[in-house]
């Protein structure tokens, strides 16, 4: 019994750790070293590259379809629109003029969470979670002002974090929570001509102080454990890259770019490395990767979206496209890796990203069949969900081959147990067990 534990673990083991090998050593590296302020050249402050190869398309089917389980809509909430996806596995997302509803994507099981109180809400939305909060906005078309909450996911107490500010119809809110559950939440008013009312927040959840970080501001990520956001003076034709420690609260600019025709519209990255995007709104751009050997910036990736980038998250991005694109009848989304420089041939709807765990919207027939409001339901589509933790993705090996493991030691936690295995090119997670050679 035990040699076959030994053969199928070192077989595990090396396709593992060839795919772990195609990583980038970037881990020890940090932006500070090479994101500087370049000098202007005709077009950009950019000092360009010759640009990354062509991204190269990746079964999605194979990679995370036939891994994923499926899960179905409340039949009680025909209404229910999908808006973030937990660590833990469950989606959150609003009934119209209902609240807030999670579905358990392991379980399969449902709940109303948050019931909405006034009638004259607009709706609501879902912007961040993590594992003690529920960040949610109501809105008011009629007084056009919205209303920012915090639900606590264990005692189901709300809590009122900014009421009264006033919104236009068509917004943009980016928030997560930190490691430690600060809140970091921007509010993008959509206003090229007046940026100002853009204002980037943190949030601390043990005394509820909402403090302002910044004016003109959007695209806040964390990297390197520091916050990165994009400052963009609209007046002045003038964007660039601020470095905010949420510590000690000291600001450094990091990169400049002044255009009239386009600005820094986008920060991405995969935890290893910084990627920004320039173009004319929030919606399109050209994707760079800060190279941060030679200091400059390689061309990645162009993309034109028909709203607002729909997810960024451990270095995948997904966004909309628009119908002509592919003469879909209902919005079609792109699924890429930009650390890998992959783009998956994905063909279904919404996409949602979370740390341990994606969920998507399959549809179950051809979308010119599918009535307007109607996409969300279980005749229509369906979600699959394929969880990036230990299982399925399980193996052993031997305590021998320990020693070869412990030289990829950066793509390793060890606990008790034993040792955890991440191997983001794949997107596979492993646990690597003590089991002594005979």
């Amino acid at each position: 019994m035990l040699g076959k534990y030994r053969v199928v673990s070192i077989v595990l083991l090396s396709i593992c750790l060839a795919s772990c090998g195609q990583q980038k050593n970037t881990q020890e590296t940090t932006v500070q070293e090479s994101v500087t302020t370049v000098e202007q050249s005709k077009n950009t402050n950019f000092q360009l590259g010759k640009g990354s190869n062509q991204f190269n398309t990746v079964s999605f089917n194979e990679t995370f379809r036939d891994k994923s389980v499926v899960a179905h809509y409340a039949e009680e909430y025909p209404d229910f629109i999908p808006q973030v996806l937990s660590d833990d596995g469950k989606l959150y997302g609003s009934v119209d003029h209902i609240g807030i509803l999670e579905i358990d994507l392991k379980t399969n099981t449902h709940s109303l969470v948050h019931e909405m109180s006034d009638a004259t809400v607009s709706h609501q939305w879902v912007r961040a979670v993590d594992k003690n909060w529920v960040f949610f906005e109501e809105y008011t078309n009629s007084k056009e002002n919205a209303n920012f909450y915090l639900l606590n996911r264990t005692t189901g107490e709300v809590t009122t974090i900014k009421e009264n500010e006033k919104m236009p119809v068509i917004h943009h809110i980016t928030a997560f929570f930190t490691e430690d559950s600060q809140l970091v939440f921007n509010i993008v008013k959509d206003s090229k001509e007046d940026t100002s009312l853009n204002t980037l927040h943190q949030l601390e959840t043990t005394t509820m102080k909402d403090q302002v970080i910044d004016l003109n501001t959007f695209s806040p990520i964390q990297f390197n454990g520091k916050l990165y956001y994009i400052r963009y003076d609209a007046s002045a034709n003038h964007s660039e890259v601020v470095q905010y420690d949420m510590k000690s609260g000291e600001k450094e600019v990091r990169l400049t770019h002044q255009s009239a025709t386009e600005h820094l519209n986008q920060l991405f990255t995969d935890q290893h490395e910084l990627y920004v995007s320039l173009g004319t709104d929030l919606k399109s751009g050209t994707i760079y990767h800060v190279n941060q050997a030679e200091k400059k910036y390689d061309w990645v990736y162009g993309y034109a979206s028909t709203g607002f980038i729909q997810q960024n998250h451990l270095g995948f991005m997904s966004y909309s496209v628009s119908n002509a694109e592919s003469g879909r009848y209902k919005t079609p989304y792109r699924l890429i890796d930009l650390q890998h420089q992959h783009e998956y041939d994905y063909d279904g709807s919404m996409v949602f990203l979370s740390e341990k765990g994606m969920a998507w919207i399959a549809f179950k027939k051809d979308t010119k069949d599918i009535p307007k409001g109607e996409t969300f339901r279980n005749e229509n589509s369906e979600i699959h969900y394929p969880s990036f933790s230990n299982e399925p993705f399980i193996f052993k090996c031997l305590y021998r081959h320990l020693k070869m493991a412990l030289t990829w030691g950066k793509y390793f936690k060890t606990n008790e147990k034993g040792m955890s295995f991440l191997s983001e090119s794949n997107l596979v997670r492993g646990y690597i067990g003590k089991v002594l050679d005979d």
